[in-house]
């Protein structure tokens, strides 16, 4: 090899300089990529998919096509991302528009059909569910009686109460713990029209007289809007008060708990 002159040794520990932060960043990458892989050899991580909104109403084709759509991108992930799938968390409204009448309502069992038979890796793991509003909308005792643990309705629901959480030993020192809340008896309970501004809600009580899609209707929602414009204290403004007040008046008063 040629000796280094002192030109070269000036070189070389210019160029040392100029990438020295490269190096350590590669470095630093490198050590978090092998902490990474111990921590996945060690089976120390948990992989899931998170889906809300989700359950097509059979009526409507063109949203069960797209149901459909989305269960074989689910499945895609699963298998060639994050390779492999140890749960699903529905996030509601997997029952639209109306939730279900009772146990027997084909609307429980085809709904996830539809998703399992274009995605049967799906169908192998459990679907973690908390109810949505228009789950709310429907019998909720049905849906929590077929999402007990053991219920062969729909085997791979899991929801057990309206309030429920799911613990899970991910390493031997290490535990998630998922919690799922009703926010519609949260939102909908006795007494939500307390924490309301009373002129605010009496504006949005007022559309709610009229029929959907009527001109006093429109008039009544445009009155609201300008009344009570969105502020950095109250960002929706009259949006949130009428939005609450029109998914609560749908609720049965059976799904209203105090």
């Amino acid at each position: 090899c040629e000796p280094l002159t002192r030109s070269r040794m000036y070189l070389w520990r210019r160029r040392l300089q100029r990438y020295s932060p490269a190096l350590c960043l590669t470095l630093f990458c490198l050590i978090l990529a092998r902490s990474l892989f111990r921590s996945v050899a060690g089976r120390s991580e948990v992989a899931f998919l998170a889906v809300g909104d989700w359950g097509a109403p059979a009526e409507r084709p063109d949203l069960v096509y797209t149901q459909r759509l989305v269960a074989r991108a689910m499945q895609a992930v699963a298998t060639k991302v994050l390779r492999r799938l140890d749960f699903v968390v529905s996030m509601g409204d997997a029952f639209y528009l109306n939730g279900i009448h009772n146990t027997s309502d084909p609307r429980l069992t085809s709904v996830f059909r539809e998703t399992f038979s274009v995605a049967p890796r799906l169908a192998k793991v459990d679907w973690l569910s908390v109810l949505g509003n228009h789950d709310c909308r429907g019998n909720v005792s049905a849906v929590v009686e077929a999402g007990r643990p053991g219920s062969t309705i729909v085997p791979q629901l899991l929801l057990p109460a309206r309030f429920w959480k799911h613990d899970l030993a991910i390493h031997p020192r290490s535990q998630l713990r998922l919690t799922f809340l009703d926010t519609c008896s949260l939102v909908c309970g006795e007494g939500f029209q307390e924490a309301e501004h009373p002129g605010k809600l009496a504006d949005a009580l007022e559309v709610l007289k009229h029929p959907p899609g009527s001109a006093e209707r429109h008039l009544a929602i445009q009155k609201g809007l300008a009344e009570w414009p969105p502020t950095a204290e109250d960002p929706l403004g009259f949006n949130a008060t009428f939005g609450r007040a029109y998914e609560c008046a749908k609720l049965p008063p059976e799904n209203r708990p105090p």
